[in-house]
């Protein structure tokens, strides 16, 4: 029956299902994401991939935030307060106030 529908739609010269699949595959940039399958172990543990170690500068000890959504999980680095200090260097902070806004 699948091998019917695609005929009948390119006999219409739709070609929706290609063009549905095409414009998924740019939606979610999915040519460009290699994702690796883990095995849970025992003791429910698993492994992180070394490309992804080494593209999220993860070392031993680091903190993730494990998510449950929408029927799948996320594994979202913590990174400490510590990192985020000095990433606002060079943004000047001066602006005018409107008058009704002032204390003084």
């Amino acid at each position: 029956m699948r091998r019917a529908r695609r005929t009948s739609l390119r006999k219409f010269g739709l070609g929706l299902q290609e063009t549905w699949l095409a414009s998924i595959e740019n939606l979610c940039n999915i040519s460009a994401i290699d994702m690796a399958t883990v095995t849970i172990s025992p003791k429910f543990q698993v492994v992180i991939p070394k490309d992804v170690r080494d593209g999220l500068a993860l070392s031993p000890g680091d903190k993730v935030e494990v998510i449950q959504l929408e029927g799948r999980i996320e594994i979202v680095p913590v990174k400490p307060i510590e990192s985020l200090r000095g990433f606002l260097k060079g943004l000047t902070n001066t602006f005018e106030r409107e008058g009704d806004r002032c204390l003084s």
